[in-house]
């Protein structure tokens, strides 16, 4: 499959703005804007005007916290739990991009637990640490539904945005796991090692370059227990 390399590479825009999430946005839009929108997107054009960018900011939770703080973790809190009050962030929830992040959500509660009572098999107990973990929600919700993990699972939820980690520790009181998880409000280089049995790296890599992903790989290999493999091939 052949997809776009860049926002300005997407072909049949056209039937883009057909599919039904589109047409649900553009008529929740003052008429200006969506013609503004509509001409912007059909042109390729990857820079936006200030009055789309100012209407998306006030009118959009997500985009508020994307503007104050790009690369925040709290955006994705919305694509989460799927609980939003405006049509744009709507939007955001059911467009195939922001649902498949959704979908990540559930996959990851659905198959890490099969992991992790794998390594249990061979230890007592395991240290996970969740690198760019944002609100870990992924993690907090895999052990707050197999109750049996919050006794063997210790994990450390890292990452830089300390307002996300607050959400954390409400989660995990919440679901009475306070115990299984401590929290380090830091880049992962900035958090000693202590050789975790699992290293978790979700979205993390995804929008990145082969040549940034290796090296955050590489970066990552001295938390691992046994952290000495050679990256060359898999990466190739």
């Amino acid at each position: 499959m052949n997809l776009p390399n860049t926002y300005t590479d997407i072909t049949y825009r056209e039937a883009s703005l057909r599919t039904s999430e589109a047409q649900a946005l553009l008529d929740s839009l003052p008429g200006h804007i969506r013609k503004s929108i509509i001409s912007h997107y059909l042109s390729s054009s990857s820079v936006i005007s200030k009055e789309i960018r100012d209407y998306f900011v006030i009118n959009s939770d997500i985009f508020k916290i994307n503007n104050r703080e790009p690369g925040s973790a709290l955006g994705f809190e919305y694509l989460y739990t799927r609980q939003v009050k405006t049509p744009i962030d709507q939007y955001f929830i059911n467009c195939k991009a922001g649902f498949q992040i959704y979908q990540r959500l559930l996959s990851l509660e659905q198959n890490l637990p099969y992991w992790l009572n794998s390594l249990l098999e061979k230890k007592e107990s395991i240290l996970l640490d969740n690198i760019g973990s944002g609100t870990g929600r992924d993690i907090i919700g895999v052990i707050s539904k197999n109750p049996h993990l919050a006794q063997k699972v210790n994990v450390r939820l890292i990452d830089p945005d300390t307002e996300a980690l607050n959400i954390s520790k409400r989660l995990v009181e919440e679901n009475g796991i306070a115990n299984a998880f401590s929290f380090h409000g830091d880049k992962f280089g900035a958090v000693p090692s202590k050789h975790a049995d699992m290293v978790l790296l979700t979205g993390i890599l995804c929008p990145l370059h082969q040549r940034v992903s290796r090296m955050i790989l590489h970066k990552v290999i001295p938390y691992v227990r046994g952290g000495d493999c050679d990256l060359q091939h898999g990466l190739a």
